[in-house]
């Protein structure tokens, strides 16, 4: 049995929590006071867990616990006057504000920098819980960042119930966790009789409110099954509680989206996929094999009866595993054949698409290569020609390995442009900033070349080392170059400090340029000369 956590909500995506958060009570679950004044109130804990999962640390200016208190079923506490709250994170602090009911905890520092391998814990303790049941929503606000100066606000929203004193709901128990295929299960649990209850699993929800126990038949896969408690004093704000258990079931049904098979897979009869199927291992049928969806094989695809054909609209292989195909593989018209790793086809092979080898470095050896006139030839990997066999291009060719060849090998037109286009920065001119960066869309594939130079002088008061830093962003990874100062210099008009990279850019990609101070020291940007110099492939 599990029991399933307050359900939580988070802020849109360009606002998302930095830090992950989890939330539980105790005592579990919550209680809702008596609703008579004169009884003391239940008293409550909430125990907040963070953590930053990702790899890059964040800077947290301060964290934010809303509790609504009050006397509403969606109030939490009656008051928060008595409430005492702790923080496990070093020199941090905890104040109540009591006239927005938020628990303020900050840094000693005006931020602190939590990384992958910090964790902390907010324990909010002896809060006396209000008189109403219902759900009341508690709300933990960050102000975080991860790069700039502004700490923008980040929530996640934790509803946690308030149950009358009496409600109970316990044991929920499979009496076997693992059952044969077709097999039945009885489910049994305990609970009070103040609630509605419902059972539910795949797409069947049962009304169990005067039940007990629940016999489920003719289960087929694993299954997790769920049982919901219901109550509430306020049809508005009703409270839940779930408590699941999972039975296995021994070579199960399988309902999916995309099959992968790392190791054998025999079919002994016909094989209909509506879907991908992707086969890591070897794929044997002896019957027919109908996939409406791709069909992806990491190893052997063997037509195992002498004489019959494989026929598929997009044939792939991934990179380093060889493909042999022992018939004739046809594919129609629109249609692609990739292969990551080597193809060998002892058939005919014949192709209306486009025949690609996608994995860096390898290769399509062929004895004969024609391309009908006016279809260009595209290949992505290298291209190797043996001594005496010819290459008929009927139209353009376009390799993006290396291509040798046993015989001569003529261009009509050059590779490489014979001037690039430049543009020029010289000193004294505005240069392109974080604010204001110089962009470009590559219109073929091609190298962009950026050359920086930085004139500035130095007092001998002054800080020296680097200066300057050049961006240069592709889709990706974004490139940089520093222009670092080596010691003392004086003011000379031809003395500079150089740099340079070299970026290549595939046609249609975007790429934008610009440059920054990076330390503290008072550099202008008016003593850098810069070049963007784009030479293109082809003519």
């Amino acid at each position: 049995m599990a029991l399933v956590s307050p359900t939580r909500t988070t802020d849109a995506p360009d606002r998302e929590p930095l830090l992950s958060y989890g939330l539980t009570t105790d005592p579990d679950p919550l209680k809702a006071s008596e609703e008579n004044p004169s009884t003391p109130e239940e008293r409550g804990e909430l125990i907040i867990v963070g953590s930053r999962r990702h790899r890059d640390p964040a800077d947290v200016e301060r964290i934010k616990v809303k509790v609504p208190a009050g006397t509403l079923s969606p109030d939490l506490a009656a008051n928060l006057s008595s409430a005492t709250a702790r923080i496990s994170l070093d020199r941090w602090t905890g104040t109540l504000n009591e006239s927005s009911d938020e628990f303020v905890f900050t840094p000693a520092g005006s931020y602190e920098t939590i990384g992958p391998d910090t964790g902390f814990t907010i324990q909010l303790s002896q809060i006396p819980i209000s008189r109403k049941v219902g759900t009341a929503p508690v709300t933990v606000t960050e102000y975080s960042r991860t790069s700039g100066n502004a700490f923008p606000a980040r929530s996640t929203t934790f509803d946690v119930g308030k149950f009358p004193a009496d409600f109970y709901m316990r044991d929920f128990i499979a009496d076997s966790l693992v059952i044969d295929n077709g097999g039945e299960v009885t489910l049994t649990w305990k609970r009070s009789t103040n609630a509605t209850y419902e059972l539910l699993y795949g797409d069947t929800s049962l009304n169990v409110t005067n039940e007990t126990t629940r016999t489920i038949t003719n289960v087929t896969s694993d299954t997790t099954f769920y049982l919901r408690g219901t109550t509430s004093s306020d049809p508005t704000n009703p409270v839940t509680r779930i408590l699941t258990t999972q039975v296995t079931v021994r070579k199960p049904d399988l309902d999916v989206g995309n099959l992968t098979v790392h190791g054998e897979t025999l079919f002994n009869n016909i094989v209909r996929a509506i879907s991908d199927v992707t086969v890591t291992g070897g794929m044997t049928i002896g019957g027919a094999l109908t996939a409406n969806g791709a069909l992806t094989a990491n190893g052997d695809v063997n037509a195992v009866v002498v004489g019959k054909s494989v026929r598929v609209a997009d044939l792939r292989g991934p990179a380093g595993t060889p493909l042999k195909i022992s018939s004739h593989v046809n594919v129609p018209t629109g249609n692609n054949v990739t292969i990551g790793g080597a193809l060998t086809a002892n058939g005919t092979l014949t192709a209306n698409g486009d025949v690609n080898a996608v994995a860096p470095g390898k290769t399509i050896r062929v004895a004969d290569l024609r391309g009908p006139a006016g279809t260009p030839l595209k290949i992505n990997s290298h291209v190797h020609v043996l001594p005496g066999n010819n290459v008929t291009l009927g139209g353009s060719a376009t390799v993006a390995g290396t291509l040798v060849a046993g015989g001569a090998v003529q261009f009509a037109t050059a590779l490489f442009s014979a001037r690039p286009t430049r543009t020029n920065y010289p000193k004294g001119t505005i240069k392109p900033g974080e604010g204001n960066k110089w962009t470009m869309t590559a219109a073929k594939d091609g190298f962009l070349v950026v050359e920086a130079a930085s004139h500035q002088w130095f007092t001998d008061d002054e800080m020296h080392g680097r200066k300057h830093r050049i961006f240069v962003s592709t889709p990706g990874i974004t490139y940089y170059f520093d222009l670092v100062a080596q010691g003392k210099k004086t003011q000379q008009a031809s003395q500079g400090i150089w740099g340079n990279t070299s970026v290549p850019l595939a046609k249609g990609s975007n790429v934008s340029v610009w440059i920054a101070d990076v330390d503290n020291a008072g550099s202008t940007k008016d003593w850098v000369a810069m070049n963007i110099c784009w030479y293109t492939l082809g003519a």
